[in-house]
């Protein structure tokens, strides 16, 4: 909620003592539930504590700068907070989204030899996601992609590129859908998802992929 104030209990709002808030061992010490109030602990919290560190590893293996690895690093820290926020909330708050259009900008200003392709990713990307939701709204006469989706597809498009940004649309599509048919939501017409939390996790997909010779080599 702020990066400013300190941790609170979800539950009784109670200030979170420093040695319960340890990433992932006040977890397992506190078996899940929180000191003040017994209430239960997400999951959510562990998970998220663990992933961003092997994230962080593995940019700070695959890039060769300490400028190179902030970025990307950076890159990686967006996607999880908007993965996790769409997905609780259905909303994409648009100063990550203009953070991520602008980081990758200026990183791909600092380190790409063709900056024109990134420009290009991110006004196209935007204009396939607004096309999309036009063709969805004259077939089924209502919005099918908010305005957040928008924004941030134009932000995986800054950081990755032309080409990767209809390849990141079309592998959260099919995310996406694997999702809806595994939670038995495919008979429902009017069913909500996180779009949003797709997209970025396709857009790690692609970045993971860029940043190791191996599979950049294999895919591409």
């Amino acid at each position: 909620m702020s990066i400013l104030s300190p941790s609170s209990c979800t539950q009784c709002k109670q200030k979170i003592l420093i040695f319960d808030n340890i990433p992932v061992l006040s977890y397992l010490m506190l078996k899940g539930k929180s000191r003040c109030c017994k209430k239960k602990i997400s999951a959510q919290y562990p998970v998220v504590e663990l992933i961003f560190p092997l994230l962080l590893v593995f940019s700070f293996q695959s890039n060769d700068t300490t400028e190179e690895f902030i970025f990307v690093s950076l890159f990686f820290l967006l996607m999880i907070v908007i993965i996790f926020i769409d997905w609780q909330h259905l909303i994409i708050p648009h100063v990550f989204s203009w953070s991520l259009i602008a980081s990758g900008l200026v990183y791909n200003y600092i380190f790409s030899i063709n900056f024109l392709n990134f420009i290009l990713g991110a006004i196209a990307a935007a204009a396939l996601v607004l096309i999309t939701n036009g063709a969805y709204y004259v077939i089924k006469k209502k919005q099918g992609i908010g305005m957040g989706d928008v924004f941030l597809l134009s932000g995986i498009g800054s950081w990755l590129g032309l080409i990767n940004s209809f390849i990141c649309f079309f592998l959260a599509s099919i995310y996406a859908t694997f999702y809806i048919v595994a939670s038995g939501q495919i008979s429902n017409v009017y069913a909500k998802i996180a779009f949003g939390s797709f997209l970025c996790l396709a857009g790690m997909t692609v970045m993971i992929i860029q940043q190791n010779v191996f599979l950049k080599n294999f895919f591409y």
